[in-house]
């Protein structure tokens, strides 16, 4: 499994960024537009490896919390890692907690190619993980028990 990736931005899309590793390229989607990496700029990213039968594809995050979030999102019944990268471009990690704790998925159901059905099953479905897991969320006084 491929964790962290530390390098050189060598090119970025809309949607990725290859980042050479002593001469090794690698592509790496991103959550956030792969033009805001400068190329020729120094880049470390946590990763997920999707295996498919098909490809070999890397997701790259530059906090932890994002790719706990991506991790917990493709755990999810119909969600895929195009798409948990999808939400995660659109939605801000703090607020995503928020609307987990006040199981509301207005926020989620505002976002591009999230229907009502769809926000309402990834909020409860992300509630219960944050349960069993124990990940905190954004309590009432503020705080967060995040790690």
């Amino acid at each position: 499994m491929i964790r962290q990736l530390t390098g050189i931005v060598a090119g970025h899309s809309a949607n990725s960024i290859v980042i050479d590793v002593h001469g090794v390229g690698y592509l790496v989607y991103t959550s956030s537009p792969g033009t805001q990496f400068k190329i020729g700029s120094e880049v470390s990213l946590h990763t997920y490896l999707a295996v498919r039968e098909t490809a070999l594809d890397l997701y790259g995050f530059q906090l932890h919390d994002e790719l706990e979030i991506f991790e917990l999102l493709i755990s999810l019944p119909k969600i895929g890692p195009k798409s948990a990268a999808q939400i995660l471009s659109q939605a801000d990690i703090s607020l995503l907690k928020e609307a987990v704790r006040n199981e509301d998925p207005t926020y989620l159901s505002k976002m591009s190619g999230i229907g009502k059905k769809s926000a309402e099953k990834i909020v409860a479905g992300l509630k219960e993980k944050f349960e069993t897991l124990d990940i905190g969320v954004v309590g009432a006084e503020g705080s967060s028990s995040t790690h």
